[in-house]
């Protein structure tokens, strides 16, 4: 779940799901549905019908969620009736909220799922969670970069401290639609270095881009903050080794899938030598030489390693030669510039 939904569609389930609706109550639930275009309106009845809720007396919000998650258990179905272009996946919400409220019985934050946008990441895809955006992870496995704090507020679905005033405080209310939540990354096709593609100029860049024999590449997702991005690297099975140039920053590496040698290289930028291909960063033009490396130590890896590798540190992966899977990796740094 992540930030608010659209303030009407909020209203919709306000209105069409009684548990929701007494607590609410048909003030709040008006107040939503009858919106202005008015950002400000917009926010502010958001921020009031989910105070609304926040602030319920919990044994009552404790009995409504067990009510709805009574009905739904029984068979009965979330209905709400069609309305303008939304469309609502209300079969998906109900098999959710029965399963929140049987994790977190009784607890408010059953009722946050009308509130949120409910996403659905599928494997290789991103979302980006800005200061203040209210979120929570239902189920799935991710992997997750952050800005070094202790900062994270909770307020439901957590057998943790809540502190529901501050959160209701500090969050953002402007509503947001699920699907421009997600965050797409920028591919670029990595060469591996026993390759007979060739990166010497423009034009033969260009056929590498859209070389289909080139299966092997990293996805960047690099957010509009100084903090983190975050690279998914996938190399095929049939690219045995590949190398990388160093970063500014420093970084972790963590194995997903994959089996071989990750070996620590010595940079020397200052070599006339083509022998590593800059498949990371196009920190060295075209009219350059790349710098040449050689091996100063090497780390078996496998699946679950992790790997902190220093800025300014080259690095190649050598995957195992009856190795018959791809590699998945992703790492992490600092997002700072490379020119």
């Amino acid at each position: 779940m992540v930030g608010f939904r659209p303030p009407e569609e909020i209203g919709v389930f306000a209105k069409h799901i009684p548990e929701l609706h007494a607590i609410i109550g048909p003030d709040f639930t008006n107040g939503l549905l009858n919106i202005s275009t008015d950002k400000t309106l917009t926010s502010s009845s958001i921020k009031a019908a989910y105070s609304r809720l926040m602030n319920a007396e919990s044994s009552v919000v404790s009995n409504l969620v067990e009510a709805l998650k009574r009905r739904l258990t029984n068979g009965e179905k979330i209905i709400i009736p069609p309305f303008k272009n939304y469309i609502l996946d209300t079969e998906a919400l109900g098999e959710i909220f029965i399963r929140l409220a049987t994790d977190y019985p009784g607890d408010v934050g059953c009722f946050s799922l009308f509130f949120f946008n409910y996403l659905k990441l599928n494997p290789g895809e991103a979302i980006f969670l800005e200061p203040n955006l209210p979120h929570a992870y239902l189920s799935g496995d991710c992997v997750e970069c952050m800005a070094s704090s202790d900062n994270v507020i909770r307020a439901g679905l957590t057998p943790k401290f809540k502190d529901v005033d501050h959160l209701l405080r500090i969050i953002q209310y402007e509503p947001r639609w699920g699907s421009a939540l997600k965050f797409v990354g920028q591919t670029k096709k990595i060469v591996p270095i026993d390759s007979n593609v060739h990166t010497s100029d423009n034009q033969e860049k260009k056929s590498i881009k859209d070389d289909t024999s080139v299966m092997s590449e990293i996805v960047t997702f690099s957010p509009p903050v100084d903090d983190f991005a975050v690279d998914k690297i996938s190399i095929s099975d049939k690219d045995k080794i590949v190398q990388f140039s160093p970063l500014k920053s420093a970084s972790i590496l963590i194995i997903i899938y994959g089996k071989g040698t990750l070996q620590r290289l010595h940079w020397d930028p200052l070599s006339t030598s083509n022998t590593m291909v800059d498949n990371h960063r196009s920190k060295y033009a075209d009219n350059y030489p790349m710098p040449s490396a050689c091996v100063c130590e090497s780390f078996e890896y496998d699946q679950g390693s992790v790997f902190f590798i220093n800025a300014g540190t080259a690095f190649s992966v050598h995957q195992l030669q009856k190795n018959d899977s791809h590699l998945l990796a992703f790492r992490a740094y600092a997002n700072v510039s490379t020119d």
